[in-house]
Order: C-alpha cells, then structure tokens, then sequence
C-alpha cells in the first residue's frame, strides 16, 4: 500500500510539472519587434544579394533553429502592396530579374498604398526565408519578412 502510494504521489508531481512547464512557455511574453532593436540594418538588394551568392552562409547568420531569427531593418524601393488574409504585404525591390522581398505587416497596421507609390521605404521585421532559385519551377522565391512594420 505504502509503495503504492509512493508512486501515485510521484505521478502526480511530474504532472503538476509538465503543465507548469507547458503553462509557463505558452503564456510567456512574445517579441515586440516593433519596438525591439534591429540586428541588421541594410539594403532590400544587399540582403537579397547575400541570400543568392550563398544561401546557407546567410541562413546562418540571419536565420535560429529555435525561432528567435533575426530583426533587419531594410530599405528599398515599393513595388507593390496586397492583402493576404488579416495582413497587408508590402513588396520591396531585391535583385532586378531575380528576387523581391516580401513583407507581411503586423496584425492591425494599416497602410496607404497610394502614397507609397515609388517611395522608398524603411520596414523592420523577422526574416523567415531568403530567396533561392527553385528549379522546378524555374523562378526565383522571394524573401520573406514577418511581423513587419513601416518606419518612415
């Protein structure tokens, strides 16, 4: 009975701590990248000319297995802007002929596409993918930005 015991009590613990553990990375604080300091601040064309000379060299640098991937701030050249789901994109010039970057703006941030016609623009945001040349399709993919935000 006592041994019984001894076990259920044992359970119950390393329950109490797996919910505990669950209940502390779910509710914890996410970035605030709008706020937050960028770690690279450099050209749409740099950033996408990096990515094609050699991807898995900025993958790198730019990019976390754990999710905490890089904060750039880029400056380039509107090209266009159009809505996917809740979100606006914002597209900026990469390398001419190659690639664009792709910027998928922040939950409730609007934008006046008609008055960033040709501007140029100074957006900050999470990388998530570089551009890279897909053979099957043959076409180039597009780099692309998360939880990004207008500065200027």
């Amino acid at each position: 009975m006592r041994k019984r015991r001894l076990v259920f009590i044992s359970l119950l613990f390393v329950l109490i701590g797996a919910v505990a553990t669950a209940f502390y990375l779910f509710f914890q604080p996410h970035r605030d990248i709008k706020n937050a300091e960028a770690e690279y601040v450099l050209s749409s064309e740099a950033l996408v000319a990096e990515y094609l000379t050699d991807k898995a060299a900025a993958d790198l640098k730019y990019l976390d297995e754990e999710g905490e991937s890089a904060i750039v701030e880029l400056t380039g050249r509107f090209l266009s802007a159009h809505a996917n789901g809740p979100s606006t994109v914002i597209v900026l010039e990469g390398v001419a002929g190659k690639s664009d970057v792709h910027a998928h703006l922040s939950t409730g941030e609007t934008v006046d596409i008609a008055a960033l016609e040709g501007k140029q623009l100074r957006l900050k945001g999470v990388l998530i993918s570089g551009p890279e040349f897909d053979a099957d399709l043959e076409l180039y993919t597009p780099l692309i930005l998360r939880e990004s935000s207008i500065i200027n």
